[in-house]
C-alpha cells in the first residue's frame, strides 16, 4: 500500500539512482542518469516522479528529441508504474494524458514537434524529463533549457551512453554545469531480482564472447562511434584542402524527406571525393527539412557550385533514394517524380542500391583502419556536423544485429550508405558480397534445422 501509518512509503531505488533523484544537498537544476542497457533508469525516474506528483500538484513534461505519437513516449511506462505501485486512486488515466486528482498533470511531446503555443505552455512546467537524451541535439537544448523557466524547475536527462562526440556527452560528462548531479548506472547496479533471466543471459553471454561490445552496450562505455558503428572515430576527421577540378572524383548521395509539416523527415545530401588511393572523403553535408523538392534541388545545386574547395565541380553521379523515382501526379496534365523535379533544377539522379545490410557492411569496413593503420575514409571538419553527430546514434535491431533501427535521425546514414555500397562496395568487394550471401544461406539452413528439431533459435527467438 502507498500509505503506511499515515505516511507514504518510499519506493525502492538502487543506491546510485537514489543519490541522483532524491538528493537535496543543494537546489539542483539538472539531474541525469546515464549508462548501459537495462540500468532501470526510466523505471526509477517514472516511479520517483509519479510518487512526487501525488504529494505535490506538479506539472511534468515528458519529452524526447523525436516523438511522432503517444506510443513513442513513456506514457505506457507511467501507466504501468502507477498500477504497479498501487496508485490508481490518485490518478486519472486518459488515452493520451495522465492527471492527478490533486491537479498534477503529465504532458508528452517531442522536442521537434513543439509549436509556439506549446512552448508557451511549458514555461510553467515544474519538471521536464528528457528520455533517450542520447539523441538530444544542441539546437533543441538551446530552445528547451531557457523555456523551462519556472522558479525551482528542474530538467532530468535519461539516456544510454553512445558516443563521446554527442552533445549530451559534452553536456553531462565532459563539461557539466555546476548545478548538475549525475551518475553512470548499469544493469549491475540494480537488484538482481529486477533483471529477467533472459536479460541476464544476454548480458553475461556477450561479456564472455565479445568484451568490447559488452562494454559498449551493457557497460555504457561511450566510444568515438556508437552502438551500431563503434568503428566510427575521430581518426577519420581531417581538415579541408583544395582539390583541383581535373582531380575531382566527385559523387553525391541523397536521402529525401517529403513534406513541409512539423513531422516532415529531413533531406540529407553528401558530397564525396574519392582520392587516388581509393579513399573516400566526405566533403560537406546539406541537411534540412520543411521544404519542397524544388527548393531542396536549388539549394543543393547552389551549394555544390559555391563550394570553394572543389571550385564548383559537379559530381559525376548522385546516388539517390530509390523512392524518389516513383511517378506521382502533380497536376491534371502530367506526372513527375521527385527525381524529375531535381533534374529540372540541374541535378540528375541515379537510383541507389538500397541493400541495407550490405550497405552497412561496406560502411563499417570504410570506417576502420587498413592493415597499415591508415584510415580507409575521412570526413572534413567544419562541414559535416550532422554526419558526425547522427552516425553514432544508430542502434542495432534486436531481430537483426546486421541492420539498424529505422526512424529518428537516420537520413544522413541512409544517404551515406547509398554512396558506400554503390561507389565503394559493389565493384571493389565482390568477394565480400559473395561471402555475405553465402553466410545468409548458411544461416537459413541452420535455422530450418533448429526449427525441425523444435529448438528455439537464440538469434531470432523462434
Amino acid at each position: 500500500m502507498p500509505l503506511k501509518d499515515g505516511k507514504f512509503t518510499p519506493i525502492e531505488l538502487p543506491d546510485k539512482h537514489a543519490h541522483v533523484l532524491l538528493n537535496k544537498s543543494q537546489p539542483w537544476r539538472y539531474r541525469s542518469l546515464h549508462g548501459g542497457r537495462n540500468g532501470a533508469k526510466d523505471w526509477s525516474v517514472s516511479g520517483v516522479v509519479i510518487e512526487r506528483a501525488i504529494r505535490q500538484p506538479i506539472r511534468v513534461l515528458w519529452t524526447r528529441e523525436i516523438q511522432k505519437t503517444i506510443k513513442d513516449s513513456v506514457y505506457q511506462l507511467n501507466v504501468d508504474t502507477i498500477k504497479r505501485l498501487g496508485y490508481e486512486q490518485y490518478y486519472k488515466i486518459g488515452s493520451t494524458e495522465i492527471k492527478g486528482t490533486n491537479g498534477a498533470a503529465f504532458m508528452y511531446s517531442g522536442l521537434r514537434d513543439l509549436s509556439v503555443e506549446q512552448l508557451k505552455s511549458i514555461e510553467g512546467v515544474d519538471l521536464c524529463v528528457v528520455g533517450e537524451a542520447q539523441n538530444l541535439t544542441e539546437k533543441s537544448w538551446n530552445v528547451l533549457n531557457p523555456t523551462i523557466r519556472k522558479p525551482g524547475s528542474e530538467i532530468w536527462l535519461v539516456y544510454n551512453d553512445h558516443s563521446k562526440k554527442s552533445f549530451i556527452h559534452r553536456l553531462v560528462v565532459t563539461n557539466p554545469p555546476a548545478n548538475m548531479i549525475s551518475a553512470h548506472v548499469n544493469w549491475t547496479d540494480v537488484p538482481r531480482e529486477w533483471i529477467s533471466q533472459v536479460i541476464y543471459d544476454q548480458a553475461t553471454t556477450m561479456r564472455e564472447e565479445n568484451e568490447l561490445l559488452y562494454n559498449r552496450i551493457w557497460g555504457g562505455e561511450p566510444g568515438e562511434g556508437g552502438q551500431f558503428f563503434p568503428e566510427f572515430g575521430s581518426h577519420l576527421r581531417v581538415q579541408p584542402f583544395n582539390i583541383q577540378p581535373h582531380q575531382c572524383n566527385l559523387y553525391g548521395s541523397l536521402d529525401y524527406g517529403d513534406g513541409q509539416g512539423e513531422n516532415a523527415s529531413a533531406t540529407s545530401f553528401g558530397l564525396w571525393h574519392i582520392d587516388p588511393d581509393k579513399r573516400p572523403h566526405r566533403l560537406f553535408t546539406y541537411y534540412k527539412r520543411h521544404q519542397n523538392a524544388a527548393t531542396y534541388a536549388r539549394e543543393i545545386h547552389a551549394m555544390i557550385r559555391a563550394f570553394p574547395h572543389t571550385q564548383g565541380t559537379m559530381p559525376k553521379r548522385i546516388l539517390a533514394d530509390p523512392s524518389m523515382f516513383i511517378k506521382v501526379r502533380h497536376d491534371d496534365n502530367f506526372s513527375k517524380s521527385v527525381a524529375d523535379i531535381f533534374a529540372d533544377h540541374g541535378l540528375t539522379l541515379t537510383p541507389a542500391n538500397n541493400d541495407r545490410v550490405n550497405g552497412w557492411r561496406v560502411m563499417r569496413n570504410y570506417f576502420g583502419l587498413d592493415s597499415t593503420g591508415v584510415p580507409r575514409s575521412f570526413y572534413w571538419a567544419g562541414y559535416n556536423d550532422e554526419y558526425e553527430n547522427f552516425i553514432p546514434t544508430l542502434e542495432q535491431k534486436e531481430t537483426n544485429p546486421d541492420d539498424c533501427i529505422k526512424g529518428g535521425e537516420d537520413h544522413v546514414a541512409d544517404e551515406a550508405r547509398y554512396f558506400f555500397v554503390d561507389a565503394m562496395g559493389v565493384n571493389s568487394s565482390s568477394a565480400a558480397v559473395k561471402e555475405e550471401r553465402d553466410r545468409k544461406v548458411v544461416s537459413r539452413i541452420e535455422l530450418i534445422q533448429r526449427l525441425n528439431e523444435n529448438v528455439v533459435c537464440r538469434e531470432t527467438g523462434y
